[in-house]
């Protein structure tokens, strides 16, 4: 049954936003109420759908938020906060079912490493304070420390290559594309190389002397192309394989060896000299030769000097002793030529004595007609001391005498007797 009228839609002063609901009678005379199925909140247009199968404790999309009795909520994936807010208090939190450590990261000190804290890096991306480092790769532009005190060790793949001391250890090779450096306020070792009982070391003296060497009881030896070149003995003797080129002078307390070890081609021009000997380190004399007994030997010889002239079959002259004792008396010097050449010797630039190739030695002539030739004389006085001169004249065989001194021309004396098998004379007078 209807009642002949209509009810206007009725507007309610209330949260609810316009609902779409009105009365109206049926065919049957029923009061009908109808309401919408959406019930509008706000004027934010949140629905009651939002509010419709909550589980409380449990985040689901498109649904309010209700704690559980602990105040608990799960399966929230994310949440984004205003800035302007004032953050998050908790007393925890936990990441993937671990809980944060929120102590490591609180009253931090930027720049500064503090134990059990996080390390944050300052302005200048600096930190100090850090105790020991370990990494696999560590690369750095520049490594500043003050003192030895805030420097402790850096060690690289569990072995320390830079002690407290700033000492490098366990280095295998050092690369560098600039300059290397030790700079020391006061004189002391600035490098240092062991190797078992083997010590080279660089020594520098304040405002001195530099000292590169060893420091041990072994040689100190220096390469190039990878082959020895010098050797400083630990006694202090040198020995070099190559040649010895000087712009200036030698000097030396003992110059040693010019022909003990091999052929000094090399040395040109030798200055002036108070002594020389050779093969001897002590010398009596002027100019010192000791032979070795093993090399330059011409038998049982050594050949003490060796002159040659220049042409390609030279003349040559030699001076040898014999290497054995003096005991024996045939073991003796030899002195002449080693080629078949004359040997003169002469005073005023010439020749007064010579001994031929042949063997025959001339007294006053280069051309000796005998074994032994005296060509010239001299005055010679008989009877000095007033005593009496006897000649035997060979015309008469008569033996005279006179009273002396008596002046003769004689080409040799003799203080003993005269031996021959023969005598032939030019001239009968006879003294």
């Amino acid at each position: 049954m209807s009642s002949g009228f209509a009810y206007p839609q009725p507007i309610f002063i209330s949260p609810i936003y316009n609902p779409a609901f009105y009365l109206s009678l049926d065919a049957s005379g029923y009061l009908t109420y109808q309401y919408a199925q959406t019930l509008y909140l706000s004027k934010d247009d949140y629905r009651l759908t939002y509010i419709a199968g909550i589980v409380p404790g449990v985040a689901t999309a498109s649904k309010a938020l209700v704690l559980d009795s602990t105040r608990s909520c799960t399966n929230i994936y994310g949440m984004t906060f205003d800035s302007g807010g004032t953050g998050i208090d908790t007393p925890g939190l936990k990441f993937g079912g671990i809980t944060f450590d929120q102590s490591l990261y609180l009253s931090i000190t930027q720049g500064a490493a503090t134990a059990s804290k996080a390390v944050v890096l300052n302005a200048s991306k600096d930190i100090t304070g850090l105790g020991y480092v370990s990494g696999a790769t560590m690369n750095a532009t520049s490594l500043v420390s003050g003192t030895a005190a805030d420097f402790g060790a850096l060690s690289i793949g569990g072995s320390q290559v830079i002690s407290s001391a700033r000492n490098l250890l366990n280095i295998g090779s050092i690369s560098a594309t600039d300059l290397i450096k030790s700079a020391r306020t006061t004189s002391g070792q600035t490098f240092s190389s062991n190797c078992g009982t083997s010590v080279c070391a660089l020594y520098s003296f304040l405002n001195g002397a530099q000292y590169l060497g060893t420091t041990s009881t072994h040689d100190f030896v220096l390469q190039s192309a990878n082959l020895e070149r010098m050797r400083i003995t630990s006694t202090g003797n040198i020995t070099i394989t190559g040649d010895l080129t000087a712009s200036g002078t030698i000097t030396a307390g003992t110059l040693a060896g010019f022909l003990s070890y091999g052929n000094q081609t090399a040395i040109t021009t030798v200055g002036p000299l108070t002594e020389l000997g050779i093969n001897c380190y002590n010398s009596i004399a002027y100019l010192e030769l000791k032979g070795a007994g093993t090399a330059y030997l011409d038998g049982s010889y050594t050949r003490m000097c060796r002159f040659v002239g220049s042409n390609l079959t030279p003349c040559e002259f030699q001076i040898e002793v014999h290497n054995g004792s003096n005991g024996t008396t045939t073991n003796a010097s030899w002195i002449g030529n080693i080629s078949s050449t004359d040997l003169r010797f002469g005073t005023g630039n010439a020749t007064t004595m010579i001994l031929t190739a042949g063997g025959r030695l001339g007294l006053g002539t280069t051309t000796p007609s005998a074994p032994l030739s005296v060509v010239n004389a001299a005055n010679f006085t008989f009877g000095a001391g007033s005593s009496t001169v006897y000649r035997l004249r060979t015309d008469s065989g008569v033996t005279e005498s006179a009273l002396g001194p008596i002046v003769y021309s004689v080409a040799a004396n003799f203080g003993g007797y005269i031996a021959c098998t023969a005598m032939a004379m030019t001239s009968d007078r006879r003294l």
